[in-house]
């Protein structure tokens, strides 16, 4: 007969539930003589059927990997800390520890089959370009001022928390100095900057609490490094903002 306080492993107990056993497969013997283990065996190819069936792959919550640590430690302690006076209680802490090693399983086989699902819809998916919760609520054509030969277009966006940002596309920099973009009244009487253009493509963030009504139209500069922060009085574009429905 099996000497049941020795009993098999987690990870083999594993191995008989998904591959079977053989005359050649270590623990075999043990199996035979241990209702406890062959139980155990039942208990995980009863959930590795319902692995198999097919279902919907869900995205993991972000606080999943923080709960399946949590879970591992406290599995670990308690193992080290159950006294193995018997079998009966020994078959006891298996079952509390199998209960960790199945969520372990079950977990990577969701997450695995997560990934090959995921790359599969990506692979067959048509494009629908990136995704953003930024909601556009104004734009502008910027028309060049001057003899200038840049052109540009700029986009009001609103966030999710409500915060607005201006994106700001022109054609080329400046070749000398910088360019800076603003917002103004039609009379160029009362300006706000909100940064230098860095790129062709520049988005710069709008003060919070600004009147877009009072302050409508989108000025684009050309500014000297001269350590004077107001216009230098060189707009090279200017367009008024548009308003859509937000």
């Amino acid at each position: 007969m099996a000497d049941s306080s020795q009993h098999l492993t987690d990870q083999q107990l594993a191995e008989i539930a998904v591959e079977g056993s053989t005359t050649d497969t270590p623990g075999t013997e043990h199996l035979a003589g241990c209702a406890s283990c062959r139980a155990g065996v039942a208990d995980l190819r009863r959930l590795t059927g319902l692995l198999s069936e097919p279902v919907q792959i869900l995205a993991p919550p972000a606080s999943l990997w923080g709960r399946v640590e949590d879970s591992v430690r406290e599995s670990t302690t308690d193992q080290a800390s159950v006294p193995r006076e018997g079998a009966r209680h020994v078959a006891r802490h298996r079952k509390a520890t199998w209960g960790a090693a199945l969520a372990g399983l079950a977990v990577g086989t969701l997450l695995g089959g997560a990934a090959v699902t995921a790359t599969s819809n990506l692979r067959d998916a048509p494009d629908q370009g990136p995704t953003s919760s930024l909601v556009a609520v104004g734009s502008a054509h910027l028309e060049p001022v001057g003899q200038t030969a840049i052109q540009g277009d700029a986009v009001m966006e609103r966030d999710q928390d409500g915060s607005l940002k201006l994106h700001v596309d022109v054609s080329e920099l400046a070749d000398d100095g910088y360019l800076e973009v603003w917002l103004r009244d039609e009379g160029a009487t009362r300006l706000v900057s909100l940064g230098a253009v860095t790129s062709r493509s520049t988005t710069v963030d709008v003060p919070e609490g600004l009147d877009l009504d009072e302050f409508p139209v989108v000025d684009v500069s050309h500014e000297h490094f001269d350590g004077d922060p107001t216009h230098g009085g060189e707009t090279l574009l200017a367009g008024t903002m548009d308003s859509k429905d937000a």
